[in-house]
């Protein structure tokens, strides 16, 4: 017979040996023993979807290796043509129940359940590569949205931390093997680069594990941390430069010119007030994004710093001149109704006026000049704080 004969001839017996009598829904936990070999989840491959900031729920694409021992599937190499693996169907091999913990799917997260909705039970069903030491590998992709709790406080400059947890139950045997979870060399020395999206970095993946019992039994915990950090630039290109320069602008206009007798300081609270407004229309925008919690974000204090700057200076712009020279109204009064009539009034007080009138605005303009460093200043100091967590 030709060798590939040869080896079909031992295949077939092999698998006439393995699936004769096996029973996929019998865990081989249940004879009796003392089963030491682990329960190997890894992590083969990772990439980030999106995150839903407002939902609090991270999309990953994942990829899987599990490898579990199955004694029943152990046989001699030798006797078997040297045939020393083999590939069954899914569909025809027990397989280890392994639910998501913090799934955003409501089913597959019981917890507290007898049994679970197993992680992996949506998998496309191909074949496990069997070895003749009875250990099963079995591959898996799939698509995880997982709850992740956020802290914002620092946003948009912020790193998160969001967990992949899979729990599975020793039902039948106190002694069956624990889950140990592992990373995939590769993934952190080639992937790693390329799990993140357009808007958010990833840093790093660390794997832990736990155990708790509850009434039914000692349940296992392995879990996979997503360390990521969020990818600043759009919010400090669209919001937080045009705010600074919005602020300095508006600043500039309402301390770095004169006060026109005629409108009296509305020219700068139309600007104050038109600056405002277009501050807190962004300050809406970007709430629009954020979860509704009592947590106030970097950006959002950044944002309202400049919008208590602005308010600021209106008001100083209105009030000082009045604390300055308080006959500023009679004088301004006076002068109007001369332009009115097209005729300096003739008056024995014309030259006083126009004297105390011209020793008035010598105080008004360094006045205004020392308020618009002071605001500036605040204004720099502001944007130079809120770039400092740029990193």
């Amino acid at each position: 017979a030709s060798a590939g004969e040869h080896f079909h001839y031992h295949n077939a017996a092999l698998h006439h040996k393995l699936t004769i009598g096996y029973r996929r829904e019998v865990s081989p936990y249940t004879e009796g023993g003392l089963h030491r070999i682990p329960l190997d989840v890894s992590l083969s491959y990772a990439r980030m979807v999106s995150l839903e900031q407002m939902e609090e729920v991270l999309h990953l694409i994942v990829y899987f290796r599990l490898i579990w021992h199955d004694g029943r599937f152990e046989w001699s190499s030798g006797d078997y043509g040297g045939i020393n693996h083999i590939y069954l169907s899914l569909d025809n091999v027990w397989m280890p129940q392994i639910t998501i913990l913090n799934d955003k799917d409501e089913a597959n997260r019981q917890f507290f359940s007898m049994f679970g909705r197993d992680f992996f039970s949506n998998s496309k069903k191909p074949n496990v590569l069997i070895n003749n030491t009875g250990h099963v590998h079995f591959y898996s992709q799939r698509i995880a949205d997982i709850v992740c709790p956020l802290d914002n406080n620092l946003f948009p400059f912020d790193k998160q931390t969001c967990a992949l947890m899979l729990v599975r139950r020793r039902c039948f045997n106190v002694n069956e093997p624990m889950i140990v979870a592992g990373i995939s060399e590769g993934l952190l020395t080639h992937n790693q680069e390329y799990m993140g999206n357009g808007e958010w970095e990833v840093l790093g993946i660390t794997t832990f594990e736990k155990n708790k019992n509850d009434t039914y039994g000692p349940i296992d915990i392995v879990g996979f941390a997503f360390r990521i950090k969020r990818k600043p630039e759009f919010y400090i290109v669209m919001v937080i430069l045009p705010t600074f320069i919005m602020t300095t602008l508006t600043i500039l206009g309402i301390f770095g010119r004169s006060t026109s007798i005629e409108n009296e300081f509305i020219s700068e609270l139309s600007l104050g007030i038109t600056s405002l407004t277009t501050i807190a229309l962004m300050l809406d925008i970007v709430a629009e994004y954020m979860p509704k919690t009592d947590v106030f974000p970097l950006i959002t204090k950044f944002m309202i710093t400049h919008i208590t700057l602005m308010a600021l200076s209106i008001l100083t712009v209105i009030i000082h001149p009045h604390f300055l020279y308080p006959k500023y109204r009679r004088i301004k009064s006076a002068l109007l109704k001369s332009i009115e009539s097209n005729v300096m009034p003739v008056s024995p007080h014309r030259d006083r006026i126009a004297r105390f009138l011209r020793r008035s605005l010598k105080k008004y303009r360094p006045a205004n000049i020392v308020f618009m460093i002071i605001f500036q200043s605040l204004n720099i100091a502001s944007v130079a704080y809120m770039l400092s967590f740029w990193k």
